[in-house]
């Protein structure tokens, strides 16, 4: 009989990449995904949101398109007044529209990340994909800020009581940033 002698060679050991945490207590990939049902739940209220300013704008064109044969100047007035605040509508719509350009990238590249493959392959251009979307994020954020400022400001109102919009912006943008950072913390290890 014949004595064979089978030699088993130890497999190089797996490099595990350490867990990454955002804003130090979600992993990323969790985080990632709330974020997506999130920003699913925004888009939901914004497109609500888009739809009452195009209705509130179309009514105030319909008022003010009405004819008066009399020469009562206080109505002529309130048409002159219905009429401009139904254009500012008009702008604000399309202010809303250019700014959410770069949500919907965020969006997109969220949802290809979590639900089209981003996670099964977890490359580096899928990290870096996802700092992308964070930028267009904080794009979106500096462009709500720059048209409620300048809505406020072309129509003379009083920035009193649009200042919580605008420090809701400033909050969402500085945690924008910490994702940012961290995420890009995220892609160097993949890179590694």
């Amino acid at each position: 009989m014949q004595q064979v002698i089978v030699v088993q060679q130890a497999a190089p050991a797996a490099v595990v990449e350490p867990e990454m945490n955002c804003c130090g207590c979600i992993e990323i990939k969790c985080g990632l995904t709330t974020l997506m049902v999130f920003e699913v739940f925004y888009l939901i209220g914004f497109i609500f949101m888009l739809a009452t300013v195009v209705f509130v704008g179309a009514v105030g064109a319909s008022m003010s398109s009405g004819t008066y044969n009399g020469n009562n100047a206080s109505i002529n007035a309130m048409n002159d007044k219905i009429n401009d605040a139904a254009d500012a509508l008009l702008y604000v719509g399309i202010g809303l529209i250019i700014a959410e350009i770069p949500r919907m990238y965020y969006l997109c590249k969220l949802c290809g990340f979590c639900c089209c493959g981003g996670k099964a392959r977890d490359s580096v251009a899928d990290r870096s994909g996802i700092v992308m979307a964070m930028k267009a994020l904080a794009l979106n954020q500096i462009l709500s800020i720059v048209i409620i400022i300048i809505v406020i400001a072309a129509t003379s109102g009083d920035f009193g009581p649009v200042t919580h919009f605008i420090l809701n912006f400033v909050v969402n943008l500085l945690f924008t940033a910490w994702w940012i950072m961290d995420l890009n913390k995220w892609v160097a290890a993949k890179s590694v």
